[in-house]
């Protein structure tokens, strides 16, 4: 089924932010391959290696890029520097990220698409660093370009997250650092959002300056944003956000921003979401995407103690209607409402109707095991109530 962002992208550091307006959808795709067998990187360095003496307190775009020193590699011709003259997209993950195993089939797409450029994926933040490999064998192909561990010899967090992530003030993965072939960092942010501006740094249109303020913006809007929320002023912060993209046009998602700010709501403050949820309501529904993702993390987020299945149907009706009835993830989503209501008849009716409009031969085998299972439940009998 459709990959369910929302919640991981919006709320998994503990806290609301802004969604970025750019959205890209992640595809299947083959690059070239490599070992699988961890490797430490050679200690060399070429003489056009980029290197740097910058304290990096505040990594940003224009900003020389840290030096590239991870710990073992894992997949592909190793990398022994950031060399000037080449374009290199670094992009920080996990194994236990759920986005990030979205973004992973995007980024082997785009190494096949733009070879020119080197794709490597940095793991960082990992509990047990054993999972590593046999999680890159297992996604075997779907994660076809370089990939290597963190140096966490010298400090637990380690010497790559240091250096890149908590330089440039980032606590949240899947995030995507773009070097330009002057070792400068080009642009910071989610992959999702990466091709848009690869094609404006190849074709020399990549404003790094507005991007670097576009990203100052982002982050003190995101601080006046939680600066409200955790002082339980939500109504406020709802109308911030809406002030947010008056002052900055088309810089935000405003329904996903929204959306993200609910669902943390849902978690940390129900009563609050309760009185929000038709303003909420109200600027969502006219996107059927989002209005899709905060109806599955309302019935099936485990954050949330007690699941609001009517407002969660509410929000999948329509985005059912905003699709006419032909979006399948929409079609699934409602069925799982009803099935977790109890409403086997309705699960089976509107699982059919997912599996009708399968975008792929996939995607139909997953809906059609789950109407197997809606099916099931709906013939076995009933047992009486207990007296």
């Amino acid at each position: 089924m459709k990959p369910r962002l929302l919640a991981c992208l919006f709320v998994s550091c503990g806290i609301a932010a802004f969604a970025h307006a750019q959205n890209a959808t992640a595809v299947n795709a083959v690059a070239p391959s490599g070992t699988t067998t961890p490797q430490s990187a050679p200690a060399s360095t070429p003489a056009n290696a980029v290197a740097s003496t910058e304290s990096f307190d505040t990594l940003a775009e224009g900003d020389p890029a840290p030096p590239f020193a991870p710990g073992a590699w894992v997949k592909g011709p190793i990398v022994q520097q950031l060399e000037k003259g080449k374009i290199y997209v670094i992009e920080f993950w996990a194994t236990w990220c759920g986005p990030c195993k979205i973004s992973i089939p995007l980024l082997s797409d785009l190494q096949k698409k733009y070879p020119d450029v080197t794709f490597i994926g940095q793991d960082i933040w990992e509990p047990d660093p054993a999972k590593v490999v046999p999680y890159v064998l297992q996604m075997g192909h779907q994660m076809n370009y370089r990939v290597v561990m963190d140096d966490v010899s010298e400090t637990s967090e380690g010497r790559m997250a240091t250096t890149w992530m908590h330089a440039a003030g980032l606590n949240t993965i899947p995030t995507a650092f773009l070097v330009d072939k002057n070792g400068l960092i080009a642009w910071i942010g989610r992959p999702f959002e990466l091709e848009t501006q690869l094609q404006l740094l190849l074709s020399g249109a990549l404003d790094t300056q507005q991007i670097a303020a576009d990203r100052i913006a982002m982050s003190e809007g995101e601080a006046k944003t939680n600066a409200l929320i955790k002082n339980g002023q939500w109504a406020a912060a709802i109308q911030f956000t809406r002030d947010f993209d008056q002052a900055h046009p088309g810089l935000i998602n405003v329904p996903a921003t929204l959306g993200g700010t609910f669902l943390y709501a849902e978690v940390h403050d129900p009563a609050a979401a309760q009185k929000i949820s038709p303003a909420i309501y109200d600027a969502l529904k006219d996107d059927a995407d989002i209005l899709n993702d905060v109806s599955w993390q309302l019935a099936v987020n485990p954050q949330i103690a007690v699941h609001d299945f009517p407002l969660a149907l509410k929000f999948a009706a329509r985005a059912v209607e905003l699709t006419t009835g032909q979006d399948a993830s929409a079609l699934d989503t409602v069925a799982h409402i009803y099935f977790a209501q109890g409403d086997t008849a309705n699960a089976v009716l509107y699982e059919t109707q997912a599996m009708d409009k399968a975008p792929t031969p996939d995607t139909k085998q997953q809906i059609s095991e789950t109407l197997k299972q809606f099916q099931l439940a709906a013939q076995a009998p009933r047992q009486n109530p207990v007296k």
